[in-house]
């Protein structure tokens, strides 16, 4: 209530001052705008809460997240741990094949395969360290 008389009091300040004073077209213009906007933003803050609520805590959901968040794009839908498991290869890797360095979208992840960094008959390790996602145009490189 306290926003629309102070409202209503610039209007009426600004009314008078253009009476003495007036203005160009383009400043009234402007003016009348602004009025608009703030028009627009009370009835917001008053009438629509719970959109105004959900979009701040949207905004707040967003900033939390990491710069490099690639969950947006995860179907949900997936249980399987090996694809949990080369997802999360996938990630440590920047979103990137091991061997080209092309970029692989994270629903695109069940075309890739797993291939060790060194292999096990050059002394590489049996181990997570040593796996690598590659995509699909690598792994023919391979066979």
């Amino acid at each position: 209530m306290f926003s629309l008389l102070l409202l209503l009091s610039v209007c009426v300040g600004y009314y008078y001052l253009n009476q003495w004073y007036p203005r160009d077209t383009k400043e009234q213009i402007y003016f009348g705008i602004s009025i608009s906007v703030w028009l627009f933003i009370i009835y917001l803050l008053n009438f629509q809460e719970r959109f105004i609520y959900r979009m701040f805590t949207q905004i707040y959901d967003i900033q939390k997240k990491p710069l490099y968040d690639l969950s947006d794009f995860i179907d949900k839908d997936k249980d399987n741990e090996s694809y949990d498991f080369n997802l999360m290869l996938l990630q440590n890797q920047g979103s990137r094949c091991g061997s080209c360095n092309n970029f692989i979208l994270p629903k695109d992840i069940k075309y890739t395969s797993l291939n060790y960094k060194v292999p096990l008959n050059n002394g590489g390790l049996h181990d997570h360290t040593n796996l690598m996602v590659v995509c699909p145009n690598c792994n023919t490189e391979f066979y």
